[in-house]
């Protein structure tokens, strides 16, 4: 797994941000390396990351408002590729549960408890195989889908 979210950008020194193929290869991660080889390369993204974030801080500490400005514009275009199918992803997911969640509010509003009758317990099982590398350490993953 390259990103724990979809839209994450790392804050990978200035000139890796401005070359999109230096920045996909600093942020990823090899899937058919072995365990040891994928955990050297999370550990040099992290190290990355961080060393790049001590200079955008220290910029912005030091009242360069267009450090936050560069690094936003630069994350936009690694981003860009990618942004084209968050709206369906949104739509299927947060946004149909948000809109559930608005039509019970209205419901119990209206004194309406129907729907209460439909409530569930679910239970969300890990997913097989090794923990996934994240950005800020190891991640095992859930289905929630309903």
């Amino acid at each position: 797994m390259a990103h724990c979210g979809v839209g994450l950008i790392s804050t990978f020194p200035a000139d890796v941000l401005a070359d999109p193929a230096r920045y996909a290869e600093a942020a990823r991660i090899p899937p058919d390396a072995d365990e040891n080889e994928r955990a050297a390369a999370a550990s040099r993204r992290r190290d990355l990351a961080v060393a790049g974030f001590a200079v955008l801080r220290e910029r912005v500490d030091g009242g360069d408002a267009s450090a936050l400005t560069e690094f936003h514009g630069a994350a936009a275009r690694i981003a860009s590729a990618r942004a084209s199918g968050w709206s369906d992803i949104v739509r299927a997911r947060p946004l149909h549960s948000a809109e559930r969640a608005l039509e019970a509010a209205r419901a119990v509003a209206a004194g309406e408890s129907a729907h209460l009758a439909d409530a569930a317990v679910h239970v969300a099982e890990p997913g097989a195989g090794p923990r996934a590398f994240g950005m800020c350490g190891r991640l095992r993953t859930y289905d929630v889908a309903d």
